[in-house]
């Protein structure tokens, strides 16, 4: 009688094992240059206009807003987003650029960074419209 039962159980409780490990986990913190590193920022915009900023402040309130971008469970597993419209952002820093690209989801509703290979991130702010914003 204890034998059934204590099969019943370990089904139960490898059920529930498996079943709690299946979610996707949310991605790593997105990779931005600190601010004090960053030479430029060069933006092509959702409609293909390209716009460079380098102004100090700027660039201070853009990567402040990318920086509290949250993870998703979304994973980024190619070059550039999957999505019809994105624009891009290229951050100089330090000799290098760091690569990014953002769009809103025309189904939610709801914008997101892509970093290739990285993760997809939600963000408060539509990234286009702070790019068109500044000039």
């Amino acid at each position: 009688m204890k034998k059934p039962m204590f099969l019943s159980v370990l089904t139960v409780l490898f059920t529930a094992l498996l079943l709690g490990g299946c979610g996707k986990q949310a991605a790593e913190p997105i990779v931005l240059p600190p601010v004090d590193e960053i030479d430029s920022i060069d933006i092509t915009t959702i409609d293909g206009s390209q716009r460079s900023y380098s102004d100090p402040a700027w660039i201070e309130q853009f990567i402040s807003v990318a920086a509290q971008a949250t993870a998703t469970n979304k994973e980024s597993v190619q070059d550039v987003p999957s999505v019809a419209e994105y624009g891009r952002v290229d951050i100089a820093n330090n000799g290098g650029t760091t690569t990014f690209f953002y769009y809103t989801d025309d189904d939610n509703g709801k914008n997101y960074i892509e970093q290739p290979y990285q993760g997809i991130y939600e963000v408060a702010a539509n990234l286009d419209s702070l790019a068109k914003g500044a000039r």
